[in-house]
């Protein structure tokens, strides 16, 4: 390993208090199992994380979260973090990034059908160029039935078209965050003990503040 690993970062955060369940958004779970790809992109304050969060909290699909620092923006850090994650911590990383790939699909490929993969805040890496190539090849020899899952505020330069022809490509933009009115509704009437918004005031909300969820 290049650094010790931190194990906060391989597991998902809490959800924050006061999280307003969003079914329409979390239905999509359910899609997304039968994707290889997904790209979650949208700014901070969006309610990626919170989403993301919420749904593996409730699914019986095995879930490996890695959340990404600053530290992470180094590939060869990335791919520590990646294979100590997916193999419980009893591999060491090759220092080799074509090996490094081998041994975090041979670890998937042992776990059950339908494992998840998720790395949230990767624009943390938006400047290195071989951690996409690594992520793009990672997506393409993916095992039959697992899913990785993309969170990032900014798009990510991913050549996804080969994918995309196959129709195994989901995303998830800040457009489909955004709050409705029914949900802002739903949200000021948690936020302060009961009290109603009517439907108006509440599309007011969203069109001022554009959805925003923070």
């Amino acid at each position: 390993m290049t650094q010790p690993i931190i194990q906060g970062k391989l597991t998902a955060p809490p959800l924050p208090a006061g999280y307003l369940p969003r079914p329409r958004l979390e239905a999509r779970w359910d899609d997304w199992g039968g994707r290889r790809l997904v790209l979650v992109t949208a700014g901070a304050g969006s309610g990626k994380t919170s989403l993301l969060s919420a749904v593996t909290a409730i699914c019986h699909r095995p879930v490996f979260w890695y959340t990404l620092d600053e530290m992470d923006a180094d590939p060869v850090v990335l791919r520590d973090y990646l294979l100590f994650a997916v193999s419980a911590g009893k591999l060491r990383a090759t220092g080799k990034t074509d090996h490094d790939l081998a041994e975090i699909v041979r670890c998937l490929r042992e776990c059950d059908k339908g494992t998840v993969v998720i790395l949230d805040d990767l624009q943390l890496a938006a400047g290195s160029p071989e951690t996409f190539i690594f992520l793009e090849r990672l997506a393409r020899y993916l095992p039959q039935g697992h899913t990785l899952i993309l969170s990032s505020r900014e798009p990510l330069d991913l050549a996804t078209m080969k994918l995309r022809t196959q129709g195994v490509v989901a995303e998830l933009r800040a457009t489909d965050l955004a709050f409705s009115p029914g949900e802002v509704a739903a949200l000021f009437s948690a936020r302060f003990d009961g009290a109603p918004m009517d439907n108006d005031l509440a599309a007011v909300v969203v069109e001022k503040t554009e959805g925003w969820a923070a």
